[in-house]
């Protein structure tokens, strides 16, 4: 039995905001003294993604894990048998602040040189969002049973089942009817437009806690049928110890632990992460052209929804990666102090979790076209990247508060 708590808290430096730098159109009170890692292609990196030097704006990183096991071995004629089984319980407090200062990239776009662009204020992209916490708790239980075997007295087997349900991580609602950051993307949803119950202004296509069809809080299936085998033997060839031949077949499972969630809470509504693309202000009022800033907001059924969100989904019947794992081997002692040995080693793993794009940018061509009611001499270039997104395409409205969709 074991229980393993840590407290992390990352205090920053304070220098100065966009705010202090006299940009206007733009938030500052979530970043009062800072601004957020920031890059000029060709250049230098300046900014913190770790907060001030005052506690009420640090981000904090606060895990917490309990465990039990227990096994029991014992030897019944030629069989030495053992069995046992754990649970774990995992939890994850955290709060991440990256965003809230503005993340601000030059790219040499405008000027074709990232200094320059700098120096004239020329911003190419402007990644912000609020600070968000972010909570994940989840339960691991495993069972097994493994027989040891002597068939012969110079062939043992070894033989085994393990049970290792996957039970995903859950997300607890950040207060009661306010589910915390858990969402599925359906996109036959989107195309009907289907909207949520929960959270009134999200687009078509997501669905949260609460909304009919989504699984409880994790947005994933509890998998319970996972039951893995292990068989290997040993084989003494001729019987002196001398020659022996082994060989093993496994298969399991492999989880996602820790905060493999932690972008999801940085999605609308909770971080309402977005990025502007070459904001028509430039660095001077990056927020001018777009509406004004959206920041801040409180989280609740009512809350805003970004414009051009980052979002990360899954389906819920993703399946769990699993592992083979095989070896042959063979030793053979040579006189008294040599040993030679030729082993065959080989893995498969299946059902590995990736992204891809659910949200791509569309190449239309040069010629010239119009999208969401802009003229544009060219239609395929940087400056319309959000309005040629393909569920902008499809559906207008809802897919302007979409952005970059994995």
């Amino acid at each position: 039995m074991s229980v393993n708590r840590i407290r992390n808290s990352q205090i920053g430096n304070s220098f100065f905001s966009l705010c202090d730098a006299g940009a206007t159109f733009f938030y500052c009170g979530n970043a009062p003294t800072w601004i957020s890692q920031s890059v000029i292609a060709g250049g230098f990196i300046f900014g913190s993604n770790t907060g001030g030097a005052d506690r009420e704006h640090n981000p904090y990183w606060n895990p917490l894990s309990a465990q039990v096991n227990d096994d029991v071995t014992t030897i019944k004629g030629a069989h030495q048998l053992s069995f046992g089984g754990g649970a774990l319980y995992g939890r994850m407090i955290e709060k991440a602040r990256f965003a809230d200062g503005g993340q601000l990239t030059f790219t040499g776009a405008v000027t074709g040189m990232g200094m320059a662009d700098f120096l004239t204020g020329r911003l190419s992209t402007l990644f912000q969002g609020q600070p968000n916490k972010h909570q994940a708790n989840q339960l691991n239980l495993n069972a097994y049973v493994t027989d040891t075997w002597k068939l012969k007295p110079r062939l043992t087997a070894n033989l085994g089942l393990r049970w290792d349900p996957y039970l995903p991580q859950r997300i607890p609602d950040i207060v009661s009817g306010t589910p915390g950051a858990v969402y599925n993307f359906n996109h036959d949803r989107f195309i009907r437009g289907i909207y949520s119950t929960v959270f009134k202004n999200a687009p078509a296509g997501f669905y949260y806690p609460g909304d009919p069809g989504f699984p409880g809080r994790s947005g994933i299936n509890d998998q319970y049928w996972h039951f893995t085998p292990r068989v290997g033997f040993a084989w003494d060839v001729k019987g002196d110890g001398k020659t022996s031949v082994r060989a093993s077949y496994s298969y399991g499972y492999v989880f996602m632990t820790g905060i493999w969630r932690e972008d999801t809470s940085g999605s609308n509504p909770w971080g309402g992460r977005t990025t502007v693309t070459l904001p028509g202000g430039g660095l001077d009022a990056p927020w001018r052209d777009n509406g004004g800033s959206p920041f801040p907001y409180v989280v609740d059924k009512n809350a805003p929804f970004t414009p051009r969100g980052l979002f990360l989904t899954q389906k819920p019947d993703m399946k769990t990666p699993n592992v083979y794992s095989w070896n042959l081997s063979i030793q053979r002692q040579i006189g008294s102090n040599w040993l030679a040995s030729a082993s065959y080693i080989g893995t498969r793993t299946l059902h590995v979790w990736g992204q891809y794009p659910v949200n791509p940018a569309v190449f239309l061509g040069f010629d010239p076209c119009m999208l969401d009611g802009v003229q544009y001499v060219t239609c395929s270039v940087p400056a319309n990247t959000d309005a040629r997104r393909l569920l902008s395409l499809e559906r207008p409205r809802d897919g302007a508060n979409i952005g970059h969709l994995a």
